[in-house]
């Protein structure tokens, strides 16, 4: 959905209109029909290949890579935890912690929320990219980057229902100010991301119903409601006034719109060969921006940090081809105008159309890991979660931005608190992490009871014809009866 929404949603609605769906000469569209054909069947092939690598065979012999589908592909704790969630007190110990820090990034996010909203009183959604500094204490920032970490531990542990929505629906509340900046896409992505993970426990067993007929209604009018909504974004943070004359003419502008990186490959198309003489690697530029350039990697790399708004300095040295690109092709960048990129731009630009063609395929076979990798649980399943809010972004985003915080302190160190202090709650505190519900009440209930001698009724001694020994075998012991 995400290619066909950001990449081939404006050719196809304007064909469907009969308007002009290119740009530019022959060239940069043929390049671009190309890139999207390679990629999309790349990536089809990619899921393809992975779902046969993990299927189970007749004999192992003849798979010589099963163990490395066994130890990472394989096995389901989701419905273990269904079942042991409430009585298995180290994972009721890990879902507090995780709870309890979740709530604390969160309210450190949320002021940094409300720092931007304080900002875009009386200015414009330009005005937010070129001068807008968060001015927060350092300890409030360092906690905001935990949050979604903190989340992700904790809905890994499988809660329930009622306690997800809570969860994903502050996650969803904390990105409506950058919603109301301007900012769509981190508002758009929590909402998605909540969706899927309703779909992925939805696939096992569970107590709960997580696609019931509240989020099948949700889903039928919701995703309309929010096509209008953030379509009308558009418009506002131009200052335009929306012309669209009905409600599906509201649907075919908001894929018009969000399509618009068809046309950025066809600039592509131009800026892969005049930054090739920056000697950039854009494809892996995140990780080496963030290794070098980073508050933690200057120390080791000595070089000072990058500006971060549109610049010449950021186009020519980072690491980013949206700020290369829109620096050649965007007559407003450095006025805080640009076009994003695309993970089939980035991949063309640093290794040809072989790197489009392979870069695909792994693409496609992380896609179609990611739901096992979740049910595996632990740290795999911990990197699929986290990876979810980011990665069907990469159509107009970065080949590997989404994945950037596997090399980040935060995101380890959050990992290492959190199973260090439920190891000490489980061990000084048990009595809060342990709680016996009706289920295992009602179990105990069903133990077989000890052995006890069977006795036999009066009437059965009385009309039995052996009354006097029947009587005397149920008489009890001591003086009452001497």
């Amino acid at each position: 959905f995400a290619f066909f929404l950001f990449l081939l949603g404006r050719p196809l609605v304007r064909i469907v209109q009969g308007k002009k769906w290119w740009i530019g000469g022959v060239p940069p569209v043929e390049f671009s029909l190309w890139i999207l054909f390679l990629g999309i069947i790349s990536l089809a092939v990619g899921a393809i290949l992975f779902t046969l690598f993990t299927r189970q065979q007749a004999s192992e012999t003849f798979s010589r890579l099963a163990f490395l589908r066994n130890r990472f592909f394989s096995g389901n704790r989701v419905e273990w935890l269904e079942k042991n969630r409430d009585s298995n007190p180290n994972f009721r110990a890990l879902s507090a912690v995780s709870l309890v820090i979740f709530i604390t990034c969160w309210l450190a996010s949320a002021y940094l929320g409300y720092e931007k909203l304080a900002f875009i009183v009386g200015k414009s959604y330009t005005d937010y990219f070129l001068y807008f500094k968060e001015s927060a204490p350092l300890p409030v920032r360092t906690m905001a980057t935990f949050t979604d970490y903190a989340m992700g531990i904790y809905l890994l542990t499988m809660p329930r229902k009622r306690n997800a929505y809570l969860v994903l629906g502050a996650n969803i509340l904390l990105n409506i100010p950058v919603l109301i900046v301007g900012l769509r896409g981190r508002f758009m992505f929590s909402v998605v991301f909540a969706t899927l993970y309703f779909f992925l426990r939805a696939r096992h067993q569970s107590k709960d119903v997580w696609i019931g007929h509240f989020e099948k209604r949700g889903l039928i009018f919701g995703i309309p409601l929010a096509i209008v909504l953030l379509n009308s974004i558009n418009y506002i943070r131009s200052k335009q006034v929306n012309l669209t004359a009905n409600f599906l003419e509201d649907i075919f502008d908001f894929f018009d719109k969000q399509g618009v990186s068809f046309e950025v490959l066809s600039h592509g198309y131009y800026a892969a060969y005049k930054t090739a003489s920056f000697g950039n690697n854009y494809t892996f530029g995140p990780f080496i921006d963030f290794l070098t350039r980073d508050s933690y990697g200057r120390v080791l790399s000595g070089l000072p940090p990058l500006p971060g708004n549109n610049s010449q300095e950021m186009a020519t040295e980072s690491h980013s081809f949206a700020h290369a690109l829109s620096f050649f092709q965007h007559g407003n960048y450095l006025r805080g105008e640009g076009y994003g990129s695309s993970y089939l731009l980035e991949l063309f630009a640093d290794y040809g159309w072989l790197g489009v063609i392979c870069g695909s395929l792994i693409l496609g076979v992380i896609l179609a890991a990611m739901p096992r990798m979740f049910d595996r649980g632990g740290i795999s399943g911990l990197l699929a979660l986290c990876s979810l809010g980011s990665i069907f972004w990469i159509p107009r985003d970065s080949a590997l931005g989404w994945l950037t915080f596997v090399v980040s302190a935060q995101f380890w160190l959050l990992v290492v608190i959190v199973y260090f202090l439920s190891g000490i709650l489980t061990a000084t505190r048990p009595y809060l992490t342990l709680r016996v519900t009706s289920d295992t009440r009602y179990q105990h209930l069903l133990a077989s009871p000890p052995a006890t001698p069977k006795t036999l009724s009066l009437d059965f001694a009385l009309n039995s014809p052996r009354p006097l020994q029947l009587l005397a075998a149920k008489k009890p012991q001591g003086d009452l009866y001497a």
